[in-house]
């Protein structure tokens, strides 16, 4: 044992971060999000190929195409953490 754990209880296990009923009710709402706003990301990402640079230039379609690729990342991190957790 290290050092610093010497001497102290061990810890319990922490408790699962929601109980299994609403487990599949939240992996499938990320999976939701994760894909819709992966998506959506997509589409803007085609649109610039096909029609151009110039639609990259306005200011609300920047907006909205890193908003919704940011969403994507984070539902998929919390569902892919919710997933190992649940093993």
């Amino acid at each position: 044992m290290p050092p610093a754990l010497i001497g102290q209880p061990p810890r319990e296990p922490r408790p699962r971060a929601c109980p299994s009923g609403q487990e599949a009710i939240i992996k499938a709402y990320l999976l939701t999000t994760t894909i819709l706003f992966g998506l959506l990301a997509i589409m803007h990402a085609l649109r610039v190929v096909s029609e151009g640079a110039h639609v990259g230039h306005d200011p609300w379609f920047l907006l909205i195409t890193l908003a919704a690729a940011g969403l994507c990342v984070w539902s998929a991190v919390l569902l892919r953490r919710l997933s190992r957790s649940g093993t």
